[in-house]
């Protein structure tokens, strides 16, 4: 599947997972079950990867 984005949809796209993975953060460190905890962890490794992939196609 390709998507085709512009620079501007990336740097709001960028920019949109930056907060998300601040919040992502938060809930981690408030939340008292490991299950979900784990949950959090796995979700936020998938927001750097993506803000990674987002980073390297701006240049």
């Amino acid at each position: 599947m390709t998507l085709d984005l512009s620079k501007d949809d990336l740097a709001l796209l960028k920019g949109i997972l930056e907060k998300e993975v601040g919040v992502i953060r938060v809930e981690i460190h408030h939340c008292r079950t490991n299950d979900y905890k784990d949950f959090l962890r796995k979700t936020e490794q998938q927001l750097n990867s993506l803000q990674d992939r987002v980073k390297a196609a701006l240049g």
